[in-house]
């Protein structure tokens, strides 16, 4: 938590310098924390481009595991 806690400032001083860093993390509480700009990548290709400000955590779940948050939400039911 001190290392992440760390990072996240570090990323936030280089962004203030005008400086672009590329953030790698499956954390979607980090992404949205220190992202201007959300990529989903799976096998090295582009799944989707979100802007974090005009997204939302379900959207970008959504990109990464493929299935609609209303359908995941029922199929889990149905499991249940």
């Amino acid at each position: 938590v001190t290392q992440t806690a760390t990072v996240i400032d570090l990323i936030g001083r280089l962004r203030d310098q005008g400086l672009g860093v590329i953030v790698i993390s499956h954390n979607i509480d980090v992404v949205f924390e220190v992202a201007d700009r959300i990529v989903v990548l799976y096998v090295g290709r582009n799944l989707a481009t979100f802007a974090r400000e005009e997204t939302t955590r379900e959207e970008v779940i959504e990109a990464i595991v493929g299935i609609p948050p209303t359908v995941r939400d029922g199929l889990a039911a149905s499991v249940a």
